[in-house]
């Protein structure tokens, strides 16, 4: 009897013990109310692999992202409206410059603060298949100052329309986009990345199709439904932190038949 009230004891205080290791684990733990734990998408089966310049394979999740991500200083990305078009009618006239070929060809223009003290830079780029702009809160060293437009539209707290901008934490960012696709940290530069990758297949509008049929008379409805029917849809909202605040922002939006 005297042996198994001892185990007893024994028993209970290994008990209390666990309970307040936990509970002491669970209070340094827990995170602070609203804020939104670190970490990234998880994977999914509709998930597909894409490789970069460098080889890389990158997760790309399927899907989209809401359409004021692709929205800056009045111009759309997403919009049918060509980039530079948008930009020179509500930012003003701009000079662009072409680098690159053949698919690798690169047309941007700049945009600044009038500000000079404020080194915001606002870039738009156009390629082969897409459109995209980079929001940057510092001056690329190459820069020539007579290409880059100022324009009252411009300044520090330049927002896209869903609300993403500069000297934004990691948390505030995931807030409004929720979870990356992937996340990474420069060991050299001591700058955090946060990428969010995805695409989606949608249909040809009935007007995009009836083009189609006007372009190509000879070709059967099965053949134009085949290679007109769909057509694919690439998002990439690219940034960069220093300090733990937003840096540098790079999006983009494209479209493949």
């Amino acid at each position: 009897m005297e042996i198994t009230r001892v185990m007893k004891e024994r028993k209970g205080k290994q008990v209390k013990k666990l309970a307040l290791l936990l509970m002491l684990l669970a209070i340094f733990t827990w995170p602070a109310s609203g804020q939104v734990q670190a970490g990234i998408a998880p994977p999914q089966k509709s998930d597909t692999f894409e490789a970069n310049e460098n080889g890389q394979k990158l997760r790309v999740q399927y899907g989209e992202l809401a359409k004021g991500n692709f929205q800056i200083a009045g111009v759309d990305l997403a919009s049918e409206e060509d980039v530079f078009k948008q930009a020179t009618r509500i930012l003003g006239p701009v000079q662009t410059r072409e680098t690159g070929d053949a698919g690798d060809a690169d047309e941007r223009a700049c945009y600044r603060p009038t500000d000079k003290s404020d080194a915001t830079r606002l870039y738009f780029h156009a390629g082969e298949v897409g459109a995209w702009f980079v929001l940057s809160s510092t001056t690329p060293a190459s820069e020539r100052e007579d290409v880059c437009r100022p324009s009252s539209r411009i300044a520090r707290d330049l927002k896209t329309t869903s609300g993403l901008h500069l000297e934004q934490t990691e948390e505030q960012v995931i807030a409004i986009l929720g979870l990356p696709t992937r996340r990474s940290r420069n060991a050299n530069t001591g700058m955090d990345s946060m990428a969010y990758e995805y695409e989606t297949k949608k249909k040809s509008s009935s007007s995009d199709l009836a083009r189609a049929r006007q372009a190509h008379p000879d070709m059967s409805e099965q053949e134009l439904l085949s290679n007109y029917g769909s057509y694919d849809v690439s998002e990439s909202i690219e940034m960069k932190f220093a300090g733990g605040l937003l840096t540098e922002l790079n999006v983009s939006w494209s479209v493949t038949d």
